[in-house]
């Protein structure tokens, strides 16, 4: 039986993290604003050249930060959005797994994640491994949940087998010494 409560997944980056990020946004323009001031004319276009993809930059990378909380209601997978939420539901959806480093989540290390995605309603990319966190894993009962939840009503199907299979070792192995692929 899946429970239909919505709990968050500890998928996005704690309090500590947005607290930073705000201080930056806030402090990266404020040079500009005093050369402004002081100096103003020319100078305040050389450094708003220099300092606007910098600026652009943190914009992304917060984005990306925001996209990654995620919520599990039932079988329905809900994504935290800039315009919205985006649902998908993992029991009808298809369902993969792959291991990507990323750059603009400050790893460089491979960390596996599953991307679902649903024709309806776009797709959903969720971390197993959160790069927010210090690549913290998801805690074994979140990941025994979402691999109830993939599977509902589709047990028989191999490729979501191999999925939730991956899940549920994942979870059976906190550490990551039991193997390779996507889930390691």
């Amino acid at each position: 039986m899946i429970n239909s409560a919505r709990f968050r997944l500890a998928t996005g980056p704690g309090t500590a993290t947005y607290v930073a990020f705000w201080i930056v946004f806030l402090l990266v323009p404020l040079p500009l604003v005093v050369i402004w001031v002081v100096v103003g004319g020319f100078f305040v276009v050389i450094f708003a050249l220099v300092e606007l993809p910098v600026f652009a930059l943190i914009v992304l990378i917060g984005v990306r930060y925001f996209h990654m909380a995620c919520w599990l209601e039932g079988t329905v997978l809900i994504q935290r959005r800039i315009w919205g939420m985006r649902r998908c539901d993992l029991s009808t959806a298809l369902v993969t797994a792959e291991s990507v480093s990323s750059w603009l989540l400050g790893s460089t290390t491979p960390l596996p994640r599953l991307v679902v995605r649903a024709p309806w309603s776009g797709h959903i990319t969720l971390w197993l491994r959160n790069p927010a966190r210090r690549q913290a894993r998801l805690p074994a009962d979140q990941l025994m949940t979402l691999a109830r939840a993939i599977e509902w009503g589709r047990e028989c199907d191999p490729w979501i087998r191999l999925v939730t299979d991956g899940l549920r070792r994942m979870a059976h192995d906190p550490l990551g010494v039991g193997g390779t692929g996507p889930f390691a």
